[in-house]
C-alpha cells in the first residue's frame, strides 16, 4: 500500500511539472515555421546563366505573449523573417542555400525587437564548400554572414560572401 501511494504521489508531482512548465517563444516560432509568406525577391545573374535568388519572407502572427503570459496587458506577439539566399545552375537546379532565421517581439505602434538568430546552410556540390558562419541581432535588425567558394584542386575558382539582414518594425512588417 505504502508503495503505491509513493507511486501515486509520483505520478501526480510529474503531472504537475509537465502542467506548469512555461511555454517557451522560441518553441512556437519553431513550430509555425511552414507560416512563411514571401516578402520581397531579387536576382543576380551571371555569365554562366547561374544565378541567385535573394528571397524575404515573414510569418504570420507566430503567437501572443499574453497567451504565455496572462498579466501581460500589451498586445506584445511575435514574428520569424527569414532571409534565404540561393544558387542556382542556369536549369534551375540549387547548388547551395544559406538561410538566416530572425525572432522578433512586435509592440504595435511603439517597438520591435530581435531576440534570437539561426542560420542554416547546404550545398548539393561538393566543389562549393562553407564557411565563416555567422548571425547576429541588434535592436530590430538580424543579420547572417558567411562564404561559400567553389574549389577545384585546392584552386579557388569562386568565391560568394553572404552578408544578409532581415528587419522588423514597430507595426510588424519584416523587410
Amino acid at each position: 500500500m505504502r508503495k503505491l501511494l509513493i507511486f501515486i504521489c509520483f505520478l501526480l508531482m510529474l503531472l504537475i511539472s509537465l502542467i506548469s512548465k512555461p511555454i517557451s517563444v522560441n518553441a512556437i516560432a519553431s513550430s509555425n515555421r511552414d507560416n512563411l509568406v514571401l516578402v520581397s525577391e531579387k536576382t543576380t545573374y551571371y555569365d554562366d546563366a547561374s544565378y541567385i535568388e535573394i528571397k524575404i519572407y515573414s510569418s504570420n502572427i507566430i503567437g501572443s505573449l499574453n497567451s504565455i503570459n496572462k498579466y501581460n496587458t500589451k498586445n506584445i506577439y511575435t514574428k520569424t523573417g527569414v532571409s534565404e539566399v540561393t544558387r542556382h545552375e542556369s536549369d534551375g537546379t540549387i547548388i547551395w542555400q544559406y538561410t538566416l532565421t530572425g525572432y522578433f517581439e512586435i509592440n504595435p505602434g511603439i517597438s520591435c525587437t530581435c531576440y534570437n538568430t539561426t542560420y542554416s546552410q547546404h550545398s548539393n556540390n561538393s566543389a562549393w564548400t562553407f564557411s565563416n558562419g555567422a548571425t547576429s541581432y541588434s535592436d530590430n535588425a538580424a543579420y547572417g554572414q558567411g562564404t561559400f567558394k567553389y574549389k577545384l584542386l585546392f584552386i579557388t575558382f569562386q568565391t560568394v560572401n553572404i552578408d544578409v539582414c532581415v528587419m522588423c518594425d514597430s507595426n510588424g512588417n519584416i523587410s
